[in-house]
């Protein structure tokens, strides 16, 4: 076959793209009239049989498809015009071969057969039709039909039988089978193409009752095909059959005589794509559900502090309720700092930019300062919290932080979920050469079938608006997360609602060479306060920097304030402070520029630098340190933290 056959005719207006070229070099030279139709409604390739059975040229036959049945001449066998099978076959359907009329351009009348299909690609999409067009010859009265017709139909069927195969739908025809009282019971199938097997998973069905081999199928299949099989009207629908555990898109429609009660069946199997679909259904309904959860859980504690510093203003400074206030506003400050530090962590974790610092050291030791750390919460809650820890060191490669936040989270799980009276025991113990560390409270439990999503993140236990025991519903997907970049495992049971819950988290031990070298660094001693210091803060947010500024100066600190980049290096020159604190994102210049230029300044080298920014990634920290700052702390600042580094 040679190019020049298959290429674009001069007069198309559309170039033949290249995924039907082996279309058209298939039928370039059969018996079998054959056009192929872009579904941007373009005929582009015409045969040398189509131009003879058509009595027309290329050029009358290529072109648009709009107005294509009256510019041939095509109508039907009583000489109403012809439906456009190419549209039809476009749109998805498969067009029978019927006898067609044509008129020739010199005038004479002729008898065809036409029909049409679509041609998909690997994904389903439609890439074009293929119309083939043969002659139909009339068999003589109450004779056998000629050996050349009987030649011609057997190989125009042998096409047809070939484009089905080629098609990447699955594709069948069935008979409808009734019941005694006219309903449609099960159906038997004829034939089926090769693309069967693949949408639906079925082997060896020609011949066989659907009711053989899935004796429960659903029966609005029955139903719709009855329906088909019945009125004649054609169908599309998505339905999903149970017994093969699949979803599938069907377009269905009647052929041959109503009597036989056959449709013809084109499927694709959507199974991947209705999953990919409740995914993200299930998906969009937790991201609004989160949406509802953050503001509650962010509004919370802005009631309480609003209160407590309205409350400030009216009492005096030494009194109980100005005492209790502080507390409140402490309190919820460190709640807003721990909802914030845990969304930031989870994002962290998903892009794999979490850092841990491992050091070989005992998780007993570990687990018990993390346990006093919270125990005044159990206390407040009425809870007592137990400890069953092994009488020797357990040694672990971990992140003394990491882990500390871990068993954090699932003791603030632990207390949420429990109630008064309740009781919390925290266990270590090793076990097949690996450690765990359990969590387990007499609480509310779970329901078996969400213990599998309690690591899911935003999932939520309580679902009421009162929200009673708040939390955004990060804490286990965080711990997880974090368990797992040690090379670890969490698991949750429950035996049901009210039996309570355990959370079992599971680490290597630390290798025996690791565990002899690990020896405990030695405790600088604390330095004593030296005198009185310079501090320059360098921040836009006012309320922050005066605030910060006020209680530096309580703990004995000369503080000057500056509100951007440009007045802060100015100052900075002209105080030469002992420290500076720069916010990174000022209005003028951000805070590495000023740290470059305060470095250039050979009179403040040795002014201690320090970084306060809400960008806390690991990569804001190389980049704080490359630009010249000594240190960097995130916001909001602990004051144990920025007094270390000041002192």
């Amino acid at each position: 076959m040679s190019a020049r056959q298959v290429e674009e005719p001069r007069s198309s207006p559309a170039a033949l793209p290249a995924a039907l070229l082996p279309y058209a070099s298939f039928f370039a030279g059969t018996t079998d009239g054959a056009l192929l139709a872009t579904p941007g409604g373009q005929v582009v390739f015409v045969n040398d049989a189509a131009q003879r059975i058509l009595g027309a040229s290329r050029g009358e036959l290529v072109g648009p498809l709009s107005g294509y049945p009256e510019r041939l001449g095509l109508r039907a066998p009583d000489g109403s015009p012809a439906a456009p099978v190419a549209s039809r076959a476009l749109a998805g359907e498969i067009v029978e071969p019927v006898e067609r009329l044509i008129r020739t351009p010199d005038g004479q009348d002729r008898r065809v057969r036409t029909g049409a299909a679509p041609l998909h690609d690997a994904s389903g999409g439609v890439l074009g039709a293929l119309i083939l067009v043969t002659e139909a010859r009339a068999a003589s009265s109450g004779l056998a039909r000629p050996r050349e017709e009987e030649l011609a139909l057997r190989e125009s069927e042998a096409r047809y039988r070939m484009l089905f195969d080629s098609i990447d739908e699955g594709f069948c025809l069935i008979e409808v089978l009734f019941d005694e009282g006219g309903k449609p019971n099960d159906y038997r199938y004829l034939e089926v193409n090769r693309a069967f097997e693949r949408q639906s998973g079925l082997v060896d069905v020609a011949g066989k009752r659907v009711r053989e081999f899935l004796p429960s199928h659903e029966e609005h299949w029955f139903e719709v095909y009855g329906r088909v099989a019945l009125t004649g009207e054609p169908v599309r629908f998505e339905n999903r059959a149970e017994g093969l555990g699949r979803w599938f898109d069907v377009y269905a429609f009647r052929i041959g005589d109503p009597s036989r009660r056959t449709v013809a069946v084109l499927f694709n199997d959507i199974t991947a794509r209705r999953h990919a679909e409740e995914a993200l259904r299930e998906a969009d309904q937790r991201k609004t559900e989160f949406l509802g959860v953050l503001s509650h859980e962010l509004r919370n504690p802005l009631a309480p502090i609003r209160n407590s510093i309205d409350l400030l203003d009216r009492v005096p400074a030494n009194s109980p309720q100005a005492t209790r206030a502080r507390q409140v506003v402490r309190r919820q400050t460190e709640q807003l700092a721990h909802l914030v530090d845990d969304l930031l962590d989870v994002t962290r974790i998903s892009r794999g930019k979490i850092q841990l610092h491992r050091e070989v050291l005992d998780l007993c030791n570990v687990v018990r300062r993390t346990c006093e750390d919270h125990r005044s919460l159990f206390d407040e809650s009425e809870i007592d919290l137990r400890l069953e820890l092994p009488a020797g060191p357990v040694q672990a490669d971990v992140d003394p932080t990491r882990l500390a936040q871990v068993v954090g989270n699932l003791l603030h799980n632990a207390n949420k979920f429990t109630h008064a009276g309740g009781v919390v025991t925290v266990g270590v113990r090793v076990r097949d050469g690996r450690v765990e560390i359990r969590v387990r409270d007499t609480g509310i439990g779970m329901e078996p079938g969400r213990v599998s999503h309690m690591f899911e993140p935003f999932t939520q236990e309580e679902r009421g608006l009162a929200r009673t025991r708040g939390g955004l519903g990060l804490g286990l997907p965080l711990a997880k997360g974090l368990v797992e970049l040690h090379g670890g495992t969490i698991d949750a049971h429950s035996e049901g609602v009210g039996k309570g819950s355990e959370f079992v988290l599971t680490l290597p031990l630390a290798k025996p060479a690791a565990q002899a070298a690990s020896t405990p660094a030695p405790v600088a001693a604390a330095q004593k306060a030296g005198p009185k210091r310079k501090v320059l803060i360098i921040e836009d947010n006012m309320d922050a920097a005066l605030t910060l500024a006020d209680v530096l100066e309580l703990d004995g600190f000369e503080v000057r304030v500056a509100r951007d980049g440009t007045s802060g290096i100015a100052l900075a020159r002209q105080l030469r402070p002992d420290v500076i604190l720069c916010d990174i994102g000022l209005p003028d210049v951000d805070g590495y520029e000023v740290a470059r230029a305060l470095r250039e300044d050979e009179s403040l080298r040795s002014t201690r630098l320090i970084a306060l920014s809400g960008y806390a990634q690991p990569e804001d920290k190389l980049r704080a340190g490359e630009a010249g700052f000594d240190a960097h702390v995130s916001k909001p600042t602990p004051l144990d933290e920025l007094s270390g580094l000041l002192h």
